[in-house]
């Protein structure tokens, strides 16, 4: 089997109040890739003296019409999710969206890994 390995940042912000902000982490085309796995390390440094840091392992799959999202190995130091991590299909695009609990900008690095059909 092939597959392809890339790694980025990305910022989530929000203003505050707003509670609907989703933005979307990757996509990726459904008719080539059946699977995504995502290492990822989230920071929002603006909360507290040190911060607030976690790291989780998001899988994303398909069916052809509906994606299915697994979080795990989750780990923070804070008590709530940084990130609530959902999935989606919008064309041929199989969509990895993230939504941040505050109004802070929060820092994601994404390693990802996807298998070709």
């Amino acid at each position: 089997a092939q597959g392809t390995i890339t790694a980025w940042q990305v910022h989530l912000d929000r203003a505050a109040g707003n509670p609907s902000n989703i933005a979307t982490l990757d996509t990726f085309d459904k008719t080539t890739f059946r699977s995504a796995a995502y290492n990822v390390s989230i920071s929002d440094s603006n909360a507290g003296t040190l911060g607030n840091y976690e790291m989780a392992d998001v899988r994303v799959t398909h069916d052809g019409t509906t994606p299915y999202v697994s979080v795990f190995g989750r780990t923070n130091s804070s008590s709530d999710d940084l990130v609530t991590f959902t999935a989606d299909i919008d064309g041929d695009n199989v969509r990895l969206r993230g939504q941040i609990s505050s109004s802070n900008t929060h820092e994601l690095t994404v390693v990802k890994r996807v298998i070709k059909v």
